[in-house]
């Protein structure tokens, strides 16, 4: 298996285990897996999280005020922070890339256009 994740783009449909869509209170219709797509399910988890929504929203949204030492910095430095929740993808098996051939039937040459076009006006 491959240990390259990806992120998930946000309208692109994931489908989680039947005790993982339990746990975050997913209505399950009966279903032994749950389709959703990974902005749900971003917000599926922030909903189960056990802390004020004011908190939730500038923590998720807004920005919590705090203060970071940073590796490089001189000492700390006030600001805001905010927590992104990213939906990764890891394949058990990697996609082929494609090769020039391939690359090359599903695409016309521009320049093959050009000398017809050439041959038309003539």
């Amino acid at each position: 298996m491959s240990e390259e994740f990806t992120p998930l783009d946000e309208s692109e449909v994931v489908q989680i285990p039947e005790n993982l869509g339990n746990e975050l209170n997913l209505s399950s219709n009966s279903f032994k897996s749950f389709p959703l797509t990974g902005e749900q399910l971003s917000n599926a988890i922030q909903r189960h999280l056990k802390i004020s929504p004011g908190i939730k929203n500038q923590l998720f949204n807004e920005g919590l005020d705090c203060e970071v030492l940073k590796f490089a910095a001189k000492g700390w430095q006030k600001g805001k922070i905010r927590v992104k929740m990213t939906v990764e993808f890891c394949p058990d098996e990697p996609e082929e890339p494609e090769t020039p051939e391939q690359s090359k039937a599903g695409k016309s040459d521009p320049d093959s256009l050009d000398d017809l076009r050439r041959e038309l006006n003539q």
